[in-house]
């Protein structure tokens, strides 16, 4: 067991510590650090079609901000650039790739298993000359491939994705599997130039020992969350209502579509436990993806049932529940963070989470009515949650790291081939692809994707295609306004409006030991946790009774020494801040 956690600890280098997701999971982000984690959910890239959303990727919490972090200067002036490879090269070059993505990709006619049939790696090779071989595969199939290549010591040149080794990848690095690429930064200036633009992106992308082994994607500060509450607004506009800020309006207008249509409010039941909304209690919600209620404030570690608010959250809970407000299934719905489509077509929830993807697709299933964006509730009118889906909008984005391995003969060529997505010509393919075909110039300057992307035949939805014809997630600098461009009016009022200041992601740095340990002993507290957070909901254990229970339960089950692991976890990330401080520095020559 303790090694296959040890692969699980080695996904990635944000620390969520039990924490959140923010839109949504595909398959888990390379790991620069041996042990710092974000957990999350595997789940398809693709967007749901009328007939039946399908699980939306969170993003990737997987770099959020925390309060512990460098401060975010970017510099002004960047490095001179300047590239020792002339492209394209002339001389036979293959570089082998191993990429997992959703299955509705591989699973479809659009290009089955051949993933050098993807548009990036078609770029990329008549770019550089280069023969760019892709074997590509299912997500779920992932861990499975990994652990056989690992095993027989055969590497492809690439691995996009997660890299699931017992060792993390300061362990890869030490046993000749991946490769510290930082040696060839002169072969790669553009994205060293790029990767350096922010100290927070460097303390991401680089391991404990200070290894960079990816082609990392780097997120837009600019990014906006994609996962929030919705309503009714038709319903809201009959009983001349207006759109809900506070808990309390909340309540109000769940007891007025309760009585006017037996309507409920639909929320999600990660774990057993219902949340998605108790930011504005001030303290971040267990559901959504997050693994754990954990998070760092003001260089703190905190647990949920240990923050000021959190009963008062549960009695307002389990007064909702026996006025019938909430959906009556919701612990019949495993893990889903959508509602299934007999709820829109019989109108039987009111208000309800979901995706930005998700909302075109859910109006279309209700026969009638209209769908709108609300606020995250808060306790007090004019003082926004500050909890909620925050986005991924600093450091760097590992779901579609390109990992490099010790396999190929000419690391350096290599290097300056991949630096490539990070050109100016890179930034543009990678984000729209190719003018004419997926992506258009309107009059004003502004982008906007074509049918093949946004209205594709296939019915694989926007996220695939994008996968197929460049990129969603992967090694090059991110611009949000890619995901403006295939918007509806509504869908962008439900980004702004759902971005929030803090979700429960933190950063954190733990050695395989302490999280391991880490690991157990939330193991046993989450059982506790979720027993008795949902009984009290229901009304089987009393709030004033039998939370001294609650609480002693959580002790025999070592809820200090998990604490005190956590604050070490923050305490050290806050110590490897300073060697990063130094890479940065030494990189801009100061």
């Amino acid at each position: 067991m303790k090694k296959w956690l040890s692969m699980l600890l080695a996904l990635t280098m944000i620390l969520g510590l039990f924490a959140a997701c923010g839109g949504a999971s595909e398959p888990a982000s390379s790991a620069p650090t041996e042990a710092s984690v974000s957990t999350s959910e595997e789940t398809s890239a693709e967007e749901p079609s009328a007939e039946e959303p399908a699980a939306e990727p969170e993003p990737a919490k997987e770099a959020e901000e925390a309060e512990t972090s460098a401060e975010e200067e970017i510099v002004e002036e960047p490095a001179e650039i300047e590239h020792l490879v002339e492209f394209p090269i002339d001389h036979d070059f293959v570089i082998t790739v191993s990429e997992s993505t959703t299955p509705s990709l591989t699973g479809s006619a659009l290009i089955g298993d051949d993933g050098s049939e993807l548009g990036w790696a078609i770029w990329l090779q008549d770019r550089t000359g280069a023969d760019i071989q892709v074997d590509l595969y299912s997500f779920l199939d992932a861990t499975d491939k990994q652990n056989l290549m690992i095993a027989s010591g055969d590497y492809t040149d690439i691995l996009v994705g997660s890299l699931n080794y017992s060792g993390g990848v300061d362990g890869a690095v030490e046993e000749d599997i991946l490769t510290d690429i930082a040696e060839y930064a002169e072969y790669m200036p553009d994205y060293m130039n790029t990767l350096f633009q922010n100290i927070d992106t460097v303390a991401a992308a680089y391991s404990t020992e200070n290894h960079l082994t990816a082609f990392y994607g780097m997120n837009d500060p600019a990014a906006r969350a994609e996962y929030g509450p919705v309503l009714r607004q038709d319903w809201l506009e009959e009983l001349g209502l207006e759109s809900p800020e506070t808990y309390d309006e909340l309540h109000d207008v769940l007891t007025a579509f309760k009585d006017a249509h037996d309507a409920t409010f639909w929320i999600t039941a990660y774990g057993g436990v219902p949340g998605d909304f108790s930011g504005g209690y001030g303290f971040p919600e267990y559901s959504g993806g997050a693994g754990f209620p954990t998070e760092v404030k003001d260089g703190q570690f905190r647990f949920a049932p240990t923050c000021d608010g959190f009963q008062d959250y549960l009695k307002m809970m389990h007064q909702w529940y026996t006025e019938g407000l909430i959906y009556p299934d919701f612990l019949s719905q495993g893990g889903s963070d959508y509602p299934g489509n007999d709820l829109f077509t019989g109108d039987k929830i009111g208000v309800w989470f979901t995706y930005v993807s998700y909302i075109e697709a859910e109006q279309t299933l209700l026969e009638q009515g209209t769908i709108a964006p609300m606020v995250w509730p808060s306790l007090e009118k004019g003082v926004p949650c500050e909890y909620g889906k925050a986005p991924n909008n600093s450091g760097v984005d590992g779901m579609g790291a390109f990992s490099v391995t010790t396999a190929s003969d000419d690391i350096p060529l290599l290097c300056a081939i991949f630096n490539e997505f990070y050109t100016e010509d890179g930034y543009d393919f990678c984000n729209w692809g190719t003018e004419g075909e997926t992506y258009i110039v309107n009059d004003d300057g502004t982008r906007s994707f074509t049918d093949v992307i946004v209205n594709d035949p296939y019915n694989l939805g926007a996220n695939v295609m994008m996968t197929y014809y460049f990129f969603k997630d992967g090694p090059f600098l991110y611009n949000n306004e890619r995901y403006l461009a295939s918007y509806s009016d509504v869908q962008k009022e439900a980004a702004n409006m759902w971005t929030t200041s803090r979700s429960a992601a933190q950063l954190s740095t733990q050695t395989v030991d302490q999280m391991y340990e880490s690991y157990t002993l939330q193991s046993d507290i989450s059982t506790v946790y979720q027993e008795y957070v949902v009984k009290f909901i229901v009304g089987d254990k009393d709030l004033d009774a039998d939370w001294q229970e609650f609480m002693d339960m959580l002790a025999s089950c070592g809820l200090d020494r998990f604490m005190e692991l956590g604050q070490i976890g923050v305490d050290q990330y806050a110590d490897r801040l300073a060697g990063v401080q130094e890479i940065y520095d030494d990189f801009w020559g100061n």
